[in-house]
């Protein structure tokens, strides 16, 4: 089983350094310009889905159709799953990066980690069973993102971990090579070294 994860294209908060959160940002020129050469980077490599997942927020629809696009799907194969939107930030939506830890989670009313983590699994599983061999993609959000990859491997990544990194346009590939083996890699832009988790 293939599972892919990409996040979405730069937004202006992006590049402000703001928590995004809920907030429904578009992508700007730079964010448009990263999914298209990301798509056309995926066509490149031979990569294909079974199924293309978006979480509701219009940043990340709008990257998963321009994908979908380069890859040669329509906006029709694009499943909208609400269980992948972006963490909810409470209070701290729309503060900096660095305000931002002035207080902590609890303070600010955000959506805890664990509840996060649980939800982005519910949200994959759910599509799992459709997988044909190709895989899913799933085009989401930064911290929704690294709560599925520690959901996935039950807990063997942190929320905080330094090896596994999702930039705006990258693409990691987590596939299952054996029934308690997983590797993790990114394939686009660069292919970077296998992480193996055993679950």
């Amino acid at each position: 089983m293939r599972i892919y994860l990409m996040r979405h294209g730069e937004t202006d908060w992006n590049r402000e350094g703001r928590l995004q959160g809920r907030m429904d940002i578009a992508m700007n020129a730079t964010g448009i310009r990263q999914m298209q050469e990301a798509g056309a980077g995926l066509r490149d490599r031979g990569i294909s889905f079974d199924k293309i997942l978006a979480s509701p927020l219009r940043r990340a629809v709008e990257s998963a159709e321009i994908i979908a696009s380069g890859v040669g799907y329509c906006r029709d194969d694009i499943v909208i799953e609400p269980l992948l939107t972006e963490r909810s930030f409470g209070t701290a939506e729309g503060v900096t990066y660095q305000k931002r830890h002035e207080r902590s989670d609890e303070e600010w009313g955000m959506e805890s980690v664990e509840a996060l983590c649980c939800r982005a699994l519910t949200g994959i599983n759910r599509h799992i069973q459709a997988d044909r061999g190709k895989g899913i993609l799933v085009v989401a959000h930064g911290a929704v993102l690294k709560a599925a990859i520690v959901a996935l491997t039950k807990g063997k990544l942190g929320f905080n971990d330094s090896l596994v990194k999702i930039g705006q346009g990258n693409v990691l590939l987590l596939e299952y090579v054996a029934e308690k083996t997983m590797e993790i890699y990114q394939v686009y832009p660069d292919h970077t070294d296998i992480i193996y988790i055993n679950l």
